[in-house]
């Protein structure tokens, strides 16, 4: 319809373009010079006339539809702000406003009636009342007597998931008691033994008494110790005794030397002043002390490293050092150093000269400096 901006019908305007009103008696544009007396008679430009029975120009007032607010706890609403759907932990109110809180020591419920789907470790679901979580108690049994916390599983037997300190579970889910002379132990080993004993190397459910074994071979042994098979050894003897390195025992100190303690770190025994070691230990080398006039121990391989380049093992021999073994790559030369031939050449097992791969003999042992 011409100038009209807005028809109801193709013979019905119901807003005119700008310059214009719309006559209210017959729905029809006109030009604003038109004269008009008032508002019941025509409607400036812009102003909808929603139907063909209103014969005012007032605007709608109908307020425009809004989001509804949904209920604390509701992730989703209908339009009329029921929830249907809750947050986590929350499930659907019976009188359809808002949500309730899962129950106490439930992890999950159901979003309709609030059934708890999972109760918390040690709780299960109350007969009575599905909605509900209660503890689970241990049956007073026997099986269960050193228990502090039970479950039940999928066919509603209890189990053990927590035993008393001094018990373990065992494959049936009870509590039994830790091995002898055990203070704390897990399902497959002790995990502390007690005072005075040691866990057995090779078998670590049970626990070896440290006291010296009563026969002639620990007769001067007054501390003892495992070794890693188990066996006891001596780790201190009596005075006129020494640990000997090999076999954990104790021997005589020999006549010449002095009867005391020896106090020299790595020393099995010591001359008559108790100054100089005469016998090291297995895995200790002696060396010359800063003054040179006695002999002290040293931790193999460190000390080795401060004569030698590049040997792994040496030893003291009538007051010589020699090394017995060098590193991976490396070996003895004539004079007893640790040394390598230069790249392309191998070493001539018969003169100990480095060899080209032609056979010639063209240079002498590279030693590092």
């Amino acid at each position: 319809m011409q100038n009209c901006a807005m028809c109801e019908t193709h013979t019905h305007c119901q807003m005119a373009e700008p310059g214009y009103k719309l006559w209210l008696s017959n729905k029809q544009p006109y030009a604003e010079s038109t004269a008009c007396a008032d508002e019941f008679d025509c409607c400036d430009a812009g102003v909808v006339v929603l139907d063909q029975t209103q014969n005012t120009c007032a605007s709608d007032t109908t307020p425009p539809p809004t989001t509804p607010t949904c209920p604390a706890n509701c992730s989703d609403c209908d339009e009329n702000g029921i929830c249907r759907e809750c947050n986590d932990k929350f499930y659907q109110n019976p009188n359809g406003m808002g949500c309730l809180a899962c129950e106490a020591n439930c992890n999950d419920c159901n979003q309709i009636d609030g059934e708890c789907l999972d109760c918390a470790d040690g709780f299960t679901n109350d007969v009575a009342d599905n909605k509900l979580c209660v503890a689970i108690e241990c049956p007073s049994t026997s099986e269960f007597e050193h228990c502090n916390a039970c479950e039940l599983t999928e066919d509603g037997q209890h189990e053990c998931v927590d035993c008393a300190v001094g018990f373990r579970t065992n494959v049936d889910m009870t509590c039994s008691a830790c091995p002898a002379n055990c203070d704390d132990c897990s399902f497959d080993q002790c995990n502390a033994c007690a005072s005075g004993f040691e866990r057995h190397p090779l078998d670590l459910n049970t626990c070896v008494d440290l006291t010296c074994p009563a026969t002639a071979a620990f007769a001067q042994c007054n501390i003892c110790e495992l070794n890693a098979t188990g066996a006891h050894f001596c780790k201190n003897c009596d005075g006129d005794f020494v640990v000997d390195g090999e076999t954990g025992l104790c021997v005589a100190v020999p006549a010449d030397d002095d009867t005391s303690t020896c106090d020299i770190r790595g020393c099995g025994s010591c001359n008559a002043a108790n100054d100089s070691c005469t016998q090291c230990l297995p895995g200790f080398t002696a060396v010359c002390s800063a003054s040179g006039h006695t002999v002290m121990c040293e931790e193999q391989p460190a000390q080795c490293s401060t004569i030698f380049n590049h040997c792994d093992t040496c030893k003291y021999d009538n007051d010589t050092f020699l090394c017995e073994a060098c590193d991976e790559g490396y070996e003895k030369d004539e004079a007893g150093q640790c040394s390598q031939c230069a790249h392309g050449y191998t070493r001539d097992e018969v003169s100990g000269l480095c060899k080209s791969a032609c056979g010639d003999i063209s240079m002498f042992i590279l030693r590092d400096a």
